[in-house]
């Protein structure tokens, strides 16, 4: 089985590490530092990621993996949440590894705590991942969520998952207009950016205007 090992940060650095990964080991090509087109030995599709702004960047998956492969993250000292969009299942979080549940959707996870994904080999997945700086989610739901996180913690120190909860209509169909978008488009890198401040403002206003039922593993 292949086994891919990272961290992730608020700037480019744990990019730049995997992808140097993937193109010296594996023949990943690499694409103005952003989009890696994956070997086709291990996988059909890419991933493209950038910065947007200060204290958030944005990550997209368009992978179907051939081969069994091992993706782990591990932990990092910067404080950052990372959100967690899934077209295709919801995301339930089991031990040490990342799973798909089919009633949840959205995900947001802690980044102090290692965590492995397996994907499916055959399965297409299509999926984004907002890295967004703590000090921006400085608001009620989220504070209450973290105290909760807390508590599990304290009696599980492998538990990683803050919250999941099904994805709202605007998001998904953003998310829609997305996955019909080329990643080598010119002007895709722009799009996904405002998509990504787009997703923010939503995830932000959902979660600090309301107390909706959050979930917890």
């Amino acid at each position: 089985m292949i086994e891919l090992n990272h961290t992730y940060s608020l700037k480019a650095k744990w990019q730049k590490q995997l992808t140097q990964e993937l193109v010296e080991q594996f023949g990943a090509e690499l694409i103005d530092d952003k989009l890696l087109l994956m070997p086709k030995c291990i996988a059909d599709g890419s991933f493209y990621y950038t910065d947007v702004v200060s204290g958030l960047s944005i990550v997209v998956w368009d992978l179907t993996f051939k081969k069994p492969i091992k993706i782990r993250r591990h932990k990092s000292d910067e404080d950052l949440y990372i959100i967690h969009y899934n077209f295709n299942d919801g995301i339930n979080s089991v031990g040490d590894k990342i799973e798909y549940k089919a009633d949840y959707r959205l995900g947001v996870f802690n980044n102090v705590i290692d965590k492995t994904f397996q994907p499916t080999v055959g399965e297409h997945i299509f999926a984004m991942r907002l890295l967004v700086s703590k000090e921006i989610f400085n608001f009620s739901v989220i504070n209450g969520a973290k105290k909760e996180f807390d508590k599990r913690k304290a009696k599980n120190s492998n538990e990683s998952i803050f919250f999941y909860d099904s994805i709202d209509s605007e998001s998904m169909l953003i998310m829609h207009a997305i996955k019909n978008k080329s990643f080598q488009d010119p002007a895709f890198d722009v799009y996904l950016r405002g998509i990504a401040l787009r997703l923010l403002g939503i995830f932000i206003d959902r979660y600090s205007s309301q107390s909706p039922r959050l979930n917890y593993v």
